[in-house]
């Protein structure tokens, strides 16, 4: 079995995957469907994926935590992971946060808040750049969420 850092001109060899988990919230998934190991980088403060929310096909726009707070950017080894053939990990969950100036969403390091009432469309972007590992653009499918 191979470990192998591909690059973004390659085929994905990863799918992104979006759902809903009930009550109101979201999931994702990144599946390896090639037959090598891949090694990965995903953190929510050094690559994270990025929640796509948009309401009557109109993008919302979150606030970034990143640009608030100081943090380290470097690549430290627990941000490294390997991927076998065939096989899936989390890399986010989220659930919607009702409140009277409205609903809430915390994704990583990007917050969404006062969110109104209404059936928005939800997509996960994931870029990857870290050179000793799987590095391309991945965007999974898009769900319906109710808020």
């Amino acid at each position: 079995m191979s470990i192998l850092p591909l690059s973004a001109e390659a085929a994905a060899p990863l799918r992104l995957e979006l759902e809903i988990v009930p009550p109101l919230g979201l999931r994702a998934v990144l599946r390896n469907t090639s037959k090598d190991t891949l090694i990965i980088v995903h953190d929510p403060f050094v690559q994270p994926s990025r929640l796509l929310l948009s309401l009557k096909g109109k993008q919302i726009k979150p606030s970034d935590m990143r640009e608030l707070e100081r943090f380290s950017s470097n690549v430290a080894e627990d941000h490294i992971q390997r991927l076998a053939p065939g096989k899936s990990i989390e890399i986010f969950k989220a659930f919607v946060d009702r409140r009277e100036n409205g609903a809430r969403i915390q994704w990583g390091p990007f917050e969404f808040e006062g969110l109104a009432s209404g059936l928005y469309s939800a997509r996960i972007e994931w870029v990857a750049t870290y050179a000793k590992a799987w590095k391309g653009k991945l965007l999974s499918n898009a769900v319906p969420i109710t808020i």
